[in-house]
């Protein structure tokens, strides 16, 4: 049996509210950051090690060995919850578009106001590009939602228009 893989587009990777609300609330049994085609340096990683319980697993990829290693690493591992953090939705569109890689959700919680982009949420702004990513990426029949905390209702992206 396969685990349940929920992944989220955050800027920030781990930070507090990964932390203090979305880990009691999915308890993973590993943590898989991608930020994007490099690895964390050393402080980088040292520190979200530190944040993150003993208890976790953490594994840094880059979002090249996400794409292409996904079915070995999910074929190894438990039934248990893998939360992946991605810092932005490009990186989920080719791991799932041109990969193997298929999660149960994904969940956007905090994409930056960039130029170009449109605010659907405060905390969350896309540009016409990663919308029709993340419609290609829907279209495939994996759910999205917007949702920052896991107290809050989400909004799931069939109700989005830009």
């Amino acid at each position: 049996m396969k685990p349940y893989i929920w992944v989220r587009v955050d800027n920030r990777l781990i930070h507090g509210q990964i932390i203090q609300a979305w880990l009691p609330f999915l308890n993973p049994s590993v943590i898989i950051t991608v930020e994007g085609d490099q690895l964390p340096n050393g402080i980088q990683s040292t520190l979200m090690r530190m944040a993150v319980p003993k208890h976790i697993d953490l594994i840094f990829l880059t979002s090249e060995q996400l794409k292409k290693s996904w079915s070995i690493f999910i074929h190894n591992k438990n039934d248990k919850t893998v939360l992946v953090l991605v810092k932005e939705v490009k990186i989920i569109y080719e791991a799932v578009i041109k990969g193997d890689f298929l999660p149960d959700i994904i969940n956007l919680g905090n994409i930056h106001a960039l130029d170009g982009r449109i605010e659907i949420t405060p905390y969350i702004f896309l540009s016409k590009e990663e919308y029709n990513m993340l419609k290609e990426i829907n279209s495939k029949g994996i759910k999205i939602q917007l949702q920052t905390l896991p107290t809050q209702s989400p909004l799931y992206f069939e109700e989005i228009k830009l």
